[in-house]
């Protein structure tokens, strides 16, 4: 009890009311004003031990102008997964989705609709890219259907994955919102064209025979992978033989 009533005191004298001594006459005291509080600077030193965070002047700027920002920031970031998750280091994330949540909400939807993204696909087995799709949100699914920059870059080996290739083909002839992928071949070394070219047309043989047996809707998804093939097949085999394109495809008539 004792300890309540020192607590009690201890507040009293913070509110500035005074309680008379013993032996001496009542008395009356004004209750002291509260004092200013200083107006500290963010960044300011408060004293040993003590720092004020440092003030976002980006969040004051207008709206507008912080989207500019963004357009120049998505515009100029690539993103692509690494080749072997478990293995390869995780790709740094660009730094507005890590800064405060007004920023990640803000930049975001831009990042997805502007970055270059780049995902490596090898033997045709799309399993790694439709497992990173199947993780997205809505928003974020509806953002990269208006990225142009998407592309899926075949990495051409030994084998050719078909139940793979077909699961991959029946997905995009399902789902509403396809995202506009553009398909290329991963660059080589100008002297593996040949043993490319052999694996190009093993590839296309096994595309033909699978397209026999897919419904027209799943063909018209596997005509941009096939065509991507074809012209990877006639860039390297000009490089070989060196004819320009133009009389290559004309010997192919």
């Amino acid at each position: 009890m004792p300890s309540v009533f020192t607590k009690l005191r201890r507040n009293s004298k913070l509110l500035g009311i005074t309680e008379p001594e013993p032996n001496r006459p009542l008395q009356y005291t004004a209750a002291r004003q509260p004092e200013k509080v200083p107006i500290v600077e963010h960044g300011a030193k408060l004293g040993p031990g003590t720092y004020s965070p440092p003030r976002c002047r980006f969040l004051e700027l207008p709206p507008e102008l912080r989207t500019q920002i963004y357009d120049l920031i998505a515009s100029t970031t690539r993103l692509s997964p690494p080749a072997v998750p478990a293995k390869a280091p995780r790709p740094r994330a660009p730094a507005f989705l890590l800064a405060c949540k007004q920023t990640r909400r803000e930049f975001m939807p831009i990042l997805f609709a502007m970055a270059s993204v780049s995902i490596p696909i090898t033997c045709l087995d799309f399993s790694p890219l439709i497992r990173i799709t199947g993780g997205l949100y809505r928003a974020q699914l509806l953002a990269l259907r208006e990225n142009p920059n998407l592309v899926i870059v075949l990495k051409i080996g030994m084998k050719c994955s078909t139940p793979q290739l077909r699961r991959w083909l029946t997905k995009r002839a399902q789902y509403m919102d396809r995202l506009p992928w553009n398909y290329e071949i991963e660059r080589v070394k100008p002297g593996n064209a040949l043993s490319r070219v052999k694996m190009l047309d093993a590839y296309l043989g096994t595309i033909a025979g699978l397209k026999a047996t897919l419904h027209e809707s799943l063909q018209m998804e596997l005509l941009p992978i096939e065509v991507a093939l074809i012209k990877q097949r006639v860039r390297d085999t000009t490089q070989l033989t060196g004819q320009p394109l133009l009389d290559f495809f004309a010997g192919m008539r």
